[in-house]
């Protein structure tokens, strides 16, 4: 035993003694009946109980202390991470059952609100857009929608999205969407319209136009939402220095 460990154990069994002494000399005070002799018994079982108590918290401690420094970290690190995964991945779901038929039903009022422009073979309501499931790219969740296209769109593909996400952002800032927050801001990614419109296919096999929609609710969804800004700022950007030196 080295003497580290001594001066440990002789500081413990110090207090335990100093404990006892002050544990007897309070019960005398208060309890005026008792004698010293009656005492003294009760103090050493006492500390006996406390010795025991502290050898036992000693070798469990001791023994699950190898224990853990044998274990492979990495595989417990990957454990870890992997119960999160499957816990995120079940809140997420949850999510998106609520988040998904509230966001088909925006989506519907809005192209419906702007079907004189927009041109397209919408239903009665909201069931026309059916919904697809859901695609993750970059820890988001975009949402699926498809609506059948009898015929291709004449439009180009970006314009038309460009058009529908300004429709959109209209209607968050007049309305608002039911049940869904219109605004998401993050301190470190900026404020963002809280409903996205990432992307705008056609299904020629399948004759149907496939709406691919994020809702940004988070921090990656806001991150996500501002490298897209900052791309389209750069091509902005770049598009104006090739007009200013065509008019040179």
């Amino acid at each position: 035993m080295n003497k580290e460990r001594r001066e440990d154990i002789t500081v413990c069994l110090t207090c335990t003694f100093l404990g006892a002494v002050l544990v007897s000399l309070i019960v005398l005070r208060n309890n005026q009946s008792l004698t010293l002799k009656s005492l003294i018994p009760l103090c050493v079982i006492g500390c006996l109980v406390y010795l025991v108590s502290v050898c036992i918290i000693f070798i469990v401690s001791y023994y699950f202390g190898n224990i853990l420094r044998k274990i492979d970290k990495s595989a417990f690190e990957e454990h870890c991470w992997l119960l999160a995964l499957r816990i995120s991945d079940k809140r997420r779901s949850k999510n998106a059952d609520i988040i998904f038929p509230r966001l088909r039903y925006f989506l519907f009022s809005v192209l419906k609100k702007n079907n004189e422009f927009l041109s397209l073979p919408l239903g009665e309501d909201e069931l026309c857009l059916n919904m697809d499931g859901v695609a993750f790219r970059q820890n988001c969740i975009f949402y699926r929608f498809s609506l059948i296209l009898p015929e291709g769109l004449d439009q180009n593909i970006e314009t038309f999205r460009k058009l529908i996400q300004s429709y959109v952002e209209q209607e968050l800032s007049t309305y608002g969407g039911y049940g869904l927050r219109s605004v998401y801001g993050s301190n470190k990614y900026g404020t963002w319209w809280s409903i996205y419109l990432d992307q705008i296919e056609v299904d020629e096999k399948r004759h149907r136009l496939i709406f691919e929609t994020m809702y940004i609710d988070n921090t990656h969804a806001a991150l996500y939402r501002k490298r897209i800004s900052d791309r389209e700022n750069i091509v902005q950007m770049q598009d104006q220095d090739v007009y200013d030196d065509t008019i040179e």
